[in-house]
């Protein structure tokens, strides 16, 4: 999973890089820690509810061009695995 922290004018903010475009995690769900420090303090129930929200269809509106927004870092982050994923709570 290729993640970003990215600012489109209001702050940093997590993103799944998918090709040209970023989705903002974000706006998917606010719990999830906005950058990579604080995702990998979290620990494995953050990554792996990371997991579920990337892997959702989010709306257009949710998904930003890269070539609009200011990329600040960029990485592979491994996939949480599947019992991780399945067994991940979503409050």
């Amino acid at each position: 999973m290729r993640l970003c922290v990215f600012d489109a004018g209001l702050g940093p903010r997590l993103g799944h890089v998918r090709k040209n475009h970023i989705v903002d995690i974000a706006a998917l769900d606010p719990a999830i820690p906005r950058d990579r420090a604080s995702l990998a303090a979290a620990g494995n129930d953050a990554r792996a509810r990371l997991a579920i929200v990337a892997d959702s269809c989010p709306m257009p509106s949710m998904m930003l061009r890269r070539d609009a927004v200011r990329v600040l870092e960029e990485w592979d982050e491994p996939d949480a695995p599947t019992w991780q994923r399945h067994g991940a709570r979503l409050v």
